[in-house]
């Protein structure tokens, strides 16, 4: 072979070189997170709860190699709507944010928070650099409804008919009195159900919510 290039050399011919570039950093640009809230149900949501998540949960894998958490060998940079245009300034983040991450080739971590009555969804897609899924986690907090039965307990105490009578007579008259026994005294015990009593906890978003789904995703995730 090297005859060959050595001849190829002297006769004028180009050699043609081959350059290997190392795998680049993987980068993970967070969008902001989507809410849809038809509901009276008020809530507080943090604009960087899925960012400081994804931040802490990306480091807490790459250390795991066993038990079947992901390993990722890369550096992981990650991006949200406001570091993001340090790193892609070519590009509105703001108004097509797939459109961009497809377009500069790296990753994109979208999040979902929708209310009803029944409960609040909480939902993470990471999508690859060709727009595919390839991560998602759904976490719920569901509405609850306790049923609490309620009684009204009387107790009632009093004393029964006389069991006989006694006479008495003095030196002019006679009297009586009713004699009652032991047995003649009587408790009784009623019970009647009331209106029973609900008590209702309605579905809230909470840090925690976020934060296992955010844990749910990562340690589902592999990258090759």
């Amino acid at each position: 072979m090297l005859p060959f290039l050595f001849g190829l050399a002297l006769a004028g011919e180009p050699i043609a070189e081959m350059t290997v570039e190392a795998s680049k950093d993987i980068e993970i640009y967070v969008a902001p997170t989507s809410v849809v809230n038809k509901t009276e149900i008020p809530y507080q949501l943090d604009e960087t709860a899925v960012f400081g998540h994804a931040i802490n949960d990306v480091k807490w894998i790459k250390g795991k190699t066993q038990y079947g958490y992901a390993r990722i060998d890369e550096e992981v940079l990650v991006y949200n709507a406001d570091t993001i245009k340090f790193a892609w300034p070519d590009c509105d983040y703001d108004t097509k944010p797939r459109e961009c991450a497809y377009q500069n080739g790296h990753y994109i971590l979208e999040s979902y928070i929708t209310f009803d009555k029944q409960q609040v969804v909480i939902r993470l897609v990471l999508f690859d650099e060709n727009l595919v899924a390839v991560a998602h986690a759904t976490q719920t907090n569901t509405r609850i409804v306790n049923i609490i039965k309620r009684e009204k307990v009387t107790r009632q105490v009093g004393g029964g008919v006389p069991t006989g009578v006694q006479r008495q007579c003095g030196p002019t008259s006679c009297s009586t009195r009713p004699i009652r026994g032991a047995s003649s005294t009587y408790a009784q015990t009623i019970k009647e159900d009331l209106e029973p009593s609900v008590v209702i906890i309605e579905p809230r978003l909470l840090n925690k919510d976020i934060k296992q789904a955010s844990m749910f995703l990562w340690t589902s995730l592999r990258i090759n």
